[in-house]
């Protein structure tokens, strides 16, 4: 009975014992704490953190948080560290064999470096974890960064080479369509020869012409258009060959059609659509002379010529000195103009443009 009394003594008195030293070691951790937090608070002193005048102040190391929080915080770090600094001295003392004490001592010493080691390696997880976390983030983010940086700069480069190999695709378009109404140009003059050699032989001396040339290339130069909708060589030369294979009102459809385009992409003042103009009269003088022996649609082919030679010139004055010369000496001697120069038409239109 004796034994087991002074056995429950000993056990309560090494509990109190224990206690007390770890209620000291928060108090005197905390209290280390708080003076910590004492000492910055007046160290950094206070600052406006606004820019008004009548800003509040308030203690430059809380940095917006409240004061409860901070001292708060403070403390707990105190306790923190003093449970580190007594697992240190556990460490060291069980490294060098200096626990002599009974077994109680010896048993409450262990619980008390176990919990010394739980408590210090929950503080310093909570310290390093966030910040590896943070810090495995952050090396995450570059990276995904930088490969939307090297997606963007991959994406620029296929955009450019889509770009070039677009530009390249155009080019070889445009060389081919320069080859082809060079030759169809060719054609159509050799047409013209031949058709005014023929007006003016009787009609019964006059040679048979194959159009089956000039057919292929009105269809090659018409696969182009939609391409090159304002390109003037295209729909000139193209209009030329339909006027040669005697579909004139076709050709002049194709020229009417060109100086619409232009009007659409804002390019009419110059002289590609004065010359589309100037063609539009010589076809409808042509009409003119097509419809010999019927006075009202020789009359109307004829307004119209004057007309389309009106919108000439003044496309021709707008585009400048240089270009408005070229077309009125064009307008003064051309002789597919002539049959304006019955009714005076002509030196009517050019006396509006002196």
């Amino acid at each position: 009975m004796q034994s087991g009394s002074t056995t429950g003594y000993c056990d309560l008195t090494s509990l109190l014992i224990w206690l007390r030293h770890v209620l000291a070691i928060f108090f005197y951790g905390g209290l280390g704490g708080l003076t910590y937090a004492a000492a910055s608070l007046l160290d950094g002193g206070k600052n406006a953190p606004g820019s008004a005048p009548q800003a509040p102040k308030e203690w430059a190391p809380l940095k917006g948080s409240p004061m409860q929080g901070y001292i708060s915080g403070q403390v707990l770090i105190g306790i923190g560290g003093a449970m580190a600094a007594i697992l240190g001295i556990l460490t060291i003392g069980k490294a060098v064999g200096s626990s002599t004490g009974d077994e109680y001592s010896l048993l409450y010493e262990r619980h008390l470096y176990l919990y010394s080691l739980c408590f210090v390696a929950g503080f310093i997880s909570n310290k390093l974890l966030p910040a590896i976390g943070r810090n495995v983030q952050e090396q995450f983010e570059k990276f995904d960064k930088k490969q939307q940086q090297t997606d963007a700069a991959v994406e620029r480069v296929k955009d450019r080479q889509q770009e070039t190999e677009a530009k390249l695709k155009e080019n070889r378009e445009f060389s081919k369509l320069t080859v082809d109404v060079t030759t169809a140009r060719d054609e159509a003059t050799r047409l013209e020869k031949l058709n005014n050699e023929n007006r003016k032989k009787p009609e019964n001396e006059r040679v048979t012409i194959d159009m089956l040339q000039a057919e292929k290339y009105i269809m090659d130069l018409e696969a182009y258009r939609k391409k090159f909708p304002t390109n003037r060589y295209l729909h000139i030369v193209l209009a030329n060959l339909y006027l040669e294979t005697g579909k004139r009102e076709k050709g002049a459809e194709v020229l009417r059609q060109f100086i619409k385009n232009r009007e659409e992409a804002k390019e009419t003042n110059d002289d590609d659509v004065a010359t589309a103009w100037f063609n539009l009269a010589c076809f409808a003088c042509l009409g003119a002379r097509e419809k010999e022996g019927e006075e009202n649609e020789k009359k109307l082919f004829l307004e119209n010529a004057a007309d389309y030679l009106r919108k000439c010139l003044t496309t021709a004055r707008n585009a400048g000195k240089e270009v408005f010369a070229i077309q009125r000496s064009r307008a003064t001697s051309d002789t597919d103009l002539g049959p304006l120069d019955e009714g005076g038409l002509r030196a009517e239109v050019l006396n509006e443009f002196p």
